[in-house]
Protein backbone atom coordinates (compact mmCIF):
# COMPACT_ATOMS: atom_id res chain seq x y z
CA UNK A 1 0.00 0.00 0.00
CA UNK A 2 2.43 2.50 0.72
CA UNK A 3 5.17 4.08 -1.49
CA UNK A 4 8.18 5.51 -0.42
CA UNK A 5 8.83 9.28 -1.61
CA UNK A 6 12.30 10.28 0.27
CA UNK A 7 10.02 12.35 2.57
CA UNK A 8 11.88 12.33 6.32
CA UNK A 9 10.58 13.37 9.88
CA UNK A 10 13.02 14.39 12.41
CA UNK A 11 10.65 12.89 14.70
CA UNK A 12 9.73 9.09 13.35
CA UNK A 13 10.08 7.02 9.96
CA UNK A 14 7.41 9.13 7.93
CA UNK A 15 6.69 7.62 4.43
CA UNK A 16 3.97 8.44 2.19
CA UNK A 17 1.12 6.75 0.39
CA UNK A 18 1.16 5.98 -3.51
CA UNK A 19 -2.60 6.97 -3.74
CA UNK A 20 -4.48 7.83 -7.00
CA UNK A 21 -5.36 11.44 -7.63
CA UNK A 22 -8.87 12.57 -6.86
CA UNK A 23 -11.52 13.70 -8.91
CA UNK A 24 -12.75 17.21 -7.70
CA UNK A 25 -15.46 16.38 -5.44
CA UNK A 26 -19.00 18.27 -6.34
CA UNK A 27 -20.65 20.54 -3.83
CA UNK A 28 -23.61 18.17 -3.19
CA UNK A 29 -21.09 16.51 -0.39
CA UNK A 30 -23.49 16.86 2.55
CA UNK A 31 -22.24 16.69 6.47
CA UNK A 32 -22.06 13.09 7.16
CA UNK A 33 -22.67 14.22 10.82
CA UNK A 34 -26.19 14.03 10.98
CA UNK A 35 -25.62 10.29 11.04
CA UNK A 36 -24.55 8.45 13.84
CA UNK A 37 -22.29 5.94 12.03
CA UNK A 38 -20.06 8.85 11.11
CA UNK A 39 -17.08 6.31 13.26
CA UNK A 40 -17.03 3.80 10.13
CA UNK A 41 -17.38 6.68 7.66
CA UNK A 42 -14.68 8.69 8.85
CA UNK A 43 -12.43 5.88 8.91
CA UNK A 44 -13.02 5.06 5.36
CA UNK A 45 -12.80 8.87 4.19
CA UNK A 46 -9.91 8.91 5.97
CA UNK A 47 -8.63 6.47 3.81
CA UNK A 48 -9.76 6.84 0.94
CA UNK A 49 -10.19 9.11 -2.56
CA UNK A 50 -12.04 8.19 -5.34
CA UNK A 51 -12.59 8.51 -8.89
CA UNK A 52 -12.50 5.36 -10.46
CA UNK A 53 -13.46 4.18 -14.20
CA UNK A 54 -16.30 1.90 -14.95
CA UNK A 55 -14.94 -1.26 -14.79
CA UNK A 56 -14.97 -3.43 -17.68
CA UNK A 57 -15.38 -6.96 -15.58
CA UNK A 58 -13.81 -8.46 -12.90
CA UNK A 59 -10.53 -7.21 -11.68
CA UNK A 60 -7.79 -9.40 -11.70
CA UNK A 61 -7.85 -11.48 -8.25
CA UNK A 62 -5.69 -11.04 -5.52
CA UNK A 63 -2.57 -13.83 -5.75
CA UNK A 64 -2.87 -15.29 -2.82
CA UNK A 65 -6.87 -14.98 -1.56
CA UNK A 66 -10.49 -14.40 -2.55
CA UNK A 67 -12.23 -11.92 -4.03
CA UNK A 68 -15.74 -10.64 -3.49
CA UNK A 69 -18.50 -9.34 -5.39
CA UNK A 70 -21.31 -7.04 -4.37
CA UNK A 71 -24.61 -7.29 -6.52
CA UNK A 72 -25.14 -4.85 -8.61
CA UNK A 73 -26.96 -1.67 -7.97
CA UNK A 74 -27.43 1.99 -9.04
CA UNK A 75 -26.47 5.58 -7.88
CA UNK A 76 -29.03 8.59 -8.60
CA UNK A 77 -28.46 11.28 -10.67
CA UNK A 78 -26.95 14.09 -8.58
CA UNK A 79 -26.79 11.67 -5.32
CA UNK A 80 -23.67 11.56 -3.45
CA UNK A 81 -24.90 8.20 -1.32
CA UNK A 82 -23.64 5.69 1.09
CA UNK A 83 -25.21 2.14 -0.29
CA UNK A 84 -25.04 -0.70 2.46
CA UNK A 85 -25.53 -4.34 1.13
CA UNK A 86 -24.53 -8.12 2.05
CA UNK A 87 -22.04 -9.90 -0.14
CA UNK A 88 -23.03 -12.81 -1.35
CA UNK A 89 -20.18 -15.32 0.09
CA UNK A 90 -20.49 -17.94 2.92
CA UNK A 91 -17.70 -17.82 5.36
CA UNK A 92 -17.25 -21.36 5.83
CA UNK A 93 -13.59 -21.09 7.65
CA UNK A 94 -12.25 -18.78 9.91
CA UNK A 95 -10.17 -16.68 7.42
CA UNK A 96 -7.00 -14.17 8.25
CA UNK A 97 -7.07 -11.19 5.76
CA UNK A 98 -3.61 -9.36 4.92
CA UNK A 99 -4.26 -7.26 2.94
CA UNK A 100 -7.07 -5.62 0.83
CA UNK A 101 -8.11 -3.48 -2.32
CA UNK A 102 -11.38 -2.31 -3.70
CA UNK A 103 -12.60 -1.69 -7.52
CA UNK A 104 -15.56 0.65 -8.10
CA UNK A 105 -17.76 1.94 -10.98
CA UNK A 106 -16.68 5.48 -11.97
CA UNK A 107 -17.87 8.14 -9.48
CA UNK A 108 -16.82 5.45 -6.15
CA UNK A 109 -15.27 6.91 -3.23
CA UNK A 110 -14.73 4.49 -1.25
CA UNK A 111 -15.70 0.74 -0.41
CA UNK A 112 -15.21 -0.68 3.21
CA UNK A 113 -15.91 -4.62 4.33
CA UNK A 114 -16.64 -5.42 7.83
CA UNK A 115 -18.98 -8.48 9.30
CA UNK A 116 -21.62 -9.33 11.71
CA UNK A 117 -21.94 -12.66 13.69
CA UNK A 118 -24.78 -13.58 16.04
CA UNK A 119 -28.86 -14.06 14.62
CA UNK A 120 -28.91 -9.97 15.10
CA UNK A 121 -31.03 -9.44 11.77
CA UNK A 122 -29.53 -6.96 8.84
CA UNK A 123 -31.03 -5.52 5.54
CA UNK A 124 -29.31 -7.89 2.83
CA UNK A 125 -30.32 -5.72 -0.58
CA UNK A 126 -28.31 -2.66 -1.81
CA UNK A 127 -29.78 -0.07 0.03
CA UNK A 128 -29.07 3.91 1.66
CA UNK A 129 -27.24 3.06 4.88
CA UNK A 130 -28.97 3.14 8.24
CA UNK A 131 -28.06 3.69 11.74
CA UNK A 132 -28.54 0.03 12.19
CA UNK A 133 -26.40 -0.80 9.34
CA UNK A 134 -23.36 0.49 11.21
CA UNK A 135 -24.08 -1.03 14.80
CA UNK A 136 -21.53 -3.75 16.20
CA UNK A 137 -19.73 -4.35 13.17
CA UNK A 138 -16.32 -6.01 13.18
CA UNK A 139 -14.15 -3.88 10.24
CA UNK A 140 -12.28 -6.29 7.33
CA UNK A 141 -11.06 -3.51 5.21
CA UNK A 142 -11.45 -0.33 3.15
CA UNK A 143 -10.50 0.86 -0.17
CA UNK A 144 -10.29 3.26 -2.74
CA UNK A 145 -12.25 2.97 -6.28
CA UNK A 146 -9.19 2.23 -8.12
CA UNK A 147 -7.14 -0.91 -6.18
CA UNK A 148 -5.62 0.93 -3.12
CA UNK A 149 -6.33 -0.54 0.39
CA UNK A 150 -4.43 -1.77 3.18
CA UNK A 151 -1.95 -3.75 3.50
CA UNK A 152 -0.40 -5.15 7.12
CA UNK A 153 2.39 -5.95 8.15
CA UNK A 154 4.08 -9.92 7.67
CA UNK A 155 2.41 -12.26 10.28
CA UNK A 156 -0.37 -10.09 10.86
CA UNK A 157 -4.19 -9.82 9.69
CA UNK A 158 -7.58 -9.23 10.46
CA UNK A 159 -9.66 -12.44 11.43
CA UNK A 160 -13.29 -12.99 9.79
CA UNK A 161 -14.46 -16.01 12.01
CA UNK A 162 -16.40 -19.20 10.34
CA UNK A 163 -20.09 -18.28 10.14
CA UNK A 164 -19.89 -14.31 10.00
CA UNK A 165 -21.66 -12.06 7.09
CA UNK A 166 -19.60 -9.82 4.94
CA UNK A 167 -20.86 -6.61 4.13
CA UNK A 168 -19.88 -3.35 2.64
CA UNK A 169 -20.77 0.07 2.74
CA UNK A 170 -20.04 1.86 -0.39
CA UNK A 171 -19.53 5.68 -0.88
CA UNK A 172 -20.47 6.83 -4.50
CA UNK A 173 -20.85 10.62 -5.55
CA UNK A 174 -23.08 10.86 -9.00
CA UNK A 175 -22.48 14.31 -10.14
CA UNK A 176 -23.90 13.49 -13.63
CA UNK A 177 -27.83 13.81 -14.97
CA UNK A 178 -28.32 10.14 -15.03
CA UNK A 179 -28.33 6.91 -13.07
CA UNK A 180 -24.78 4.78 -12.56
CA UNK A 181 -24.83 1.21 -13.13
CA UNK A 182 -23.02 0.15 -10.02
CA UNK A 183 -20.84 -3.06 -8.55
CA UNK A 184 -17.68 -2.96 -6.25
CA UNK A 185 -14.89 -5.45 -6.07
CA UNK A 186 -13.32 -6.58 -3.00
CA UNK A 187 -9.21 -8.39 -3.06
CA UNK A 188 -8.72 -9.75 -0.16
CA UNK A 189 -5.22 -11.66 0.09
CA UNK A 190 -5.49 -14.35 3.17
CA UNK A 191 -2.64 -15.62 5.27
CA UNK A 192 -2.99 -19.62 6.54
CA UNK A 193 -3.43 -19.71 10.17
CA UNK A 194 0.10 -20.83 10.96
CA UNK A 195 1.53 -18.17 9.41
CA UNK A 196 -0.51 -15.39 11.62
CA UNK A 197 1.40 -14.09 14.24
CA UNK A 198 -0.98 -11.02 15.58
CA UNK A 199 -4.58 -10.08 15.15
CA UNK A 200 -5.22 -6.86 14.34
CA UNK A 201 -8.16 -3.88 15.08
CA UNK A 202 -8.10 -0.19 13.80
CA UNK A 203 -8.61 2.63 15.48
CA UNK A 204 -9.71 6.31 15.02
CA UNK A 205 -9.47 9.50 16.12
CA UNK A 206 -11.76 11.88 14.57
CA UNK A 207 -12.70 15.47 15.00
CA UNK A 208 -16.06 14.82 13.83
CA UNK A 209 -17.63 18.43 15.09
CA UNK A 210 -14.85 20.18 12.93
CA UNK A 211 -16.16 23.78 12.39
CA UNK A 212 -14.07 26.19 10.35
CA UNK A 213 -15.03 29.63 9.63
CA UNK A 214 -14.99 30.96 6.31
CA UNK A 215 -11.62 32.97 5.94
CA UNK A 216 -10.06 32.58 9.09
CA UNK A 217 -7.19 30.36 10.49
CA UNK A 218 -8.65 27.78 13.16
CA UNK A 219 -6.67 25.16 15.28
CA UNK A 220 -8.71 21.96 16.32
CA UNK A 221 -7.01 19.46 18.87
CA UNK A 222 -8.42 15.79 19.77
CA UNK A 223 -7.13 14.33 23.06
CA UNK A 224 -8.80 11.03 23.51
CA UNK A 225 -7.19 8.21 25.57
CA UNK A 226 -6.71 4.84 24.19
CA UNK A 227 -9.55 2.49 24.62
CA UNK A 228 -7.07 -0.60 25.89
CA UNK A 229 -3.65 -1.39 26.28
CA UNK A 230 -2.11 -1.46 22.82
CA UNK A 231 0.34 -2.31 20.21
CA UNK A 232 0.45 -0.16 17.76
CA UNK A 233 3.35 -0.18 14.12
CA UNK A 234 2.20 3.02 12.34
CA UNK A 235 -0.19 5.99 12.55
CA UNK A 236 -1.79 8.18 9.46
CA UNK A 237 -2.08 12.14 9.90
CA UNK A 238 -5.24 12.91 7.81
CA UNK A 239 -6.54 16.48 6.44
CA UNK A 240 -7.63 17.89 3.16
CA UNK A 241 -6.76 21.00 1.57
CA UNK A 242 -6.74 23.60 4.01
CA UNK A 243 -4.76 22.21 6.60
CA UNK A 244 -1.65 24.18 7.15
CA UNK A 245 0.23 21.81 10.17
CA UNK A 246 -0.15 18.54 11.44
CA UNK A 247 1.06 17.69 14.93
CA UNK A 248 0.27 14.49 16.34
CA UNK A 249 1.78 13.90 20.42
CA UNK A 250 1.28 10.35 22.88
CA UNK A 251 0.86 11.61 26.15
CA UNK A 252 2.45 8.96 28.76
CA UNK A 253 2.83 9.62 32.26
CA UNK A 254 3.12 13.15 32.55
CA UNK A 255 5.29 13.31 29.34
CA UNK A 256 4.98 14.24 25.92
CA UNK A 257 6.23 12.76 23.23
CA UNK A 258 5.75 14.23 19.48
CA UNK A 259 5.19 11.58 17.24
CA UNK A 260 4.75 13.80 13.89
CA UNK A 261 5.32 17.27 13.77
CA UNK A 262 4.89 19.25 10.21
CA UNK A 263 3.72 21.57 7.70
CA UNK A 264 0.83 20.65 5.92
CA UNK A 265 0.13 20.80 2.26
CA UNK A 266 -3.19 19.60 -0.39
CA UNK A 267 -1.14 17.24 -1.91
CA UNK A 268 -0.82 14.95 1.28
CA UNK A 269 -4.59 14.58 1.00
CA UNK A 270 -3.83 11.95 -1.30
CA UNK A 271 -0.56 10.77 -0.70
CA UNK A 272 -0.77 11.41 2.95
CA UNK A 273 2.21 10.86 5.48
CA UNK A 274 2.74 7.12 6.82
CA UNK A 275 4.38 7.37 10.29
CA UNK A 276 6.28 4.13 10.94
CA UNK A 277 7.59 3.77 14.53
CA UNK A 278 11.06 2.51 14.95
CA UNK A 279 10.05 0.09 18.36
CA UNK A 280 5.68 -0.53 18.09
CA UNK A 281 4.34 2.04 20.55
CA UNK A 282 3.25 0.40 23.45
CA UNK A 283 0.18 2.11 25.04
CA UNK A 284 -2.17 1.83 27.88
CA UNK A 285 -5.71 2.96 28.41
CA UNK A 286 -4.41 5.91 31.00
CA UNK A 287 -2.41 7.33 28.25
CA UNK A 288 -3.72 9.86 25.50
CA UNK A 289 -3.02 10.48 22.09
CA UNK A 290 -3.47 14.20 20.94
CA UNK A 291 -4.01 15.35 17.32
CA UNK A 292 -3.38 19.03 16.95
CA UNK A 293 -4.65 20.48 13.59
CA UNK A 294 -4.25 24.02 12.04
CA UNK A 295 -6.29 24.99 9.35
CA UNK A 296 -6.60 28.13 7.15
CA UNK A 297 -9.95 28.91 5.44
CA UNK A 298 -9.34 31.06 2.62
CA UNK A 299 -12.70 30.29 1.07
CA UNK A 300 -16.12 32.41 1.58
CA UNK A 301 -17.75 29.44 2.87
CA UNK A 302 -18.17 27.55 6.28
CA UNK A 303 -16.74 23.84 6.42
CA UNK A 304 -17.57 21.39 8.16
CA UNK A 305 -16.46 17.48 8.46
CA UNK A 306 -16.32 16.16 6.40
CA UNK A 307 -15.16 18.30 3.42
CA UNK A 308 -11.83 18.92 5.59
CA UNK A 309 -10.94 16.39 8.31
CA UNK A 310 -8.89 16.26 10.91
CA UNK A 311 -8.05 12.65 12.17
CA UNK A 312 -5.63 10.06 12.64
CA UNK A 313 -5.98 6.41 12.18
CA UNK A 314 -3.80 3.39 12.95
CA UNK A 315 -3.69 -0.09 13.39
CA UNK A 316 -3.33 -1.95 16.34
CA UNK A 317 -2.79 -5.49 18.06
CA UNK A 318 -3.84 -7.49 19.57
CA UNK A 319 -7.26 -7.11 19.19
CA UNK A 320 -8.94 -10.59 19.37
CA UNK A 321 -12.44 -9.63 17.30
CA UNK A 322 -10.99 -7.39 15.22
CA UNK A 323 -12.60 -4.29 16.27
CA UNK A 324 -13.24 -1.01 14.74
CA UNK A 325 -12.67 1.66 17.51
CA UNK A 326 -12.89 5.52 17.55
CA UNK A 327 -12.92 8.32 19.90
CA UNK A 328 -13.76 12.09 19.34
CA UNK A 329 -13.06 14.72 21.88
CA UNK A 330 -16.30 15.77 22.87
CA UNK A 331 -18.65 12.52 22.22
CA UNK A 332 -15.90 10.07 23.89
CA UNK A 333 -14.95 6.43 22.91
CA UNK A 334 -17.31 4.72 20.68
CA UNK A 335 -17.29 1.68 18.66
CA UNK A 336 -19.56 1.95 15.11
Amino acid sequence: MFGHNGRNSSMEGVLCAGRIRCTVRPVLMRTMRKHPWLGASALASLLSCGGGEPAAGPPPGPRSGIQLATPGFSIPAGREVFWCMRVPYEVTQDLYVQASASYQTRGGHHTMLYYVEGTTPFRDDPHECTPEDMGNVRFVGVGTADGVGITLAPGMALRIPRGARLYVQSHYVNSGTAALAARDYINLELLPRERVERIAGAFTEVDLGLDLPARTRTQRVIDCTFPAEMNIPWAIPHMHEYGSHFRLELVSGGNTRVLYDSDWTAALRDHFPVVRFPQELHVMPTDHLRTICDFNNTTTHRMLWPEEMCATFLVFHPSNNGALLACDSREGHFQP
